[in-house]
């Protein structure tokens, strides 16, 4: 399946193997097919030019709801939220149990290779940052 969505390349997997485990042994490629699973909402857009969701160009290590061309739910911009790996994971399990009353409409990735290969193509296409977030 080839979808319309970055390449993982050789520093965003140098940036997945500094992950603690056990997201530095996740397969960023497989998560790029996973990624299936979010495009109907979600894309790459370099401007930030929202879909249904908010772009994810970067978001490993951003903040939560700080794209200014999206409305996110209270709750998610009352959340203090750094997307880290823990962050991404608990929130691809279940939005709705990480964090009460968010908007997004996802059920979640309830199987744990799948969703740790989508953190680890989040992290791999996302800009580096000059520190690591926490986690």
């Amino acid at each position: 399946m080839i979808l319309d969505i970055p390449q993982v390349s050789g520093p965003g997997l140098d940036a997945v193997s500094s992950l603690p485990r056990p997201y530095r042994s996740a397969d960023a490629a497989a998560g790029r097919q996973a990624f299936a699973l979010c495009i109907g909402c979600h894309n790459f857009s370099i401007a930030g030019v929202p879909g249904k969701g908010p772009s994810l160009q970067g978001v490993y290590g951003a903040h939560a709801a700080t794209r200014p061309d999206f409305t996110y739910s209270d709750a998610l911009r009352g959340s203090g939220i750094v997307w880290d790996a823990p962050h991404l994971d608990r929130w691809i399990f279940n939005p709705h149990e990480a964090l009460p009353g968010t908007s997004m409409g996802f059920i979640g990735v309830r199987n744990d290779r799948k969703r740790r290969d989508l953190v680890a193509y989040l992290v791999a296409v996302s800009p580096p940052a000059t520190s690591p977030p926490p986690g």
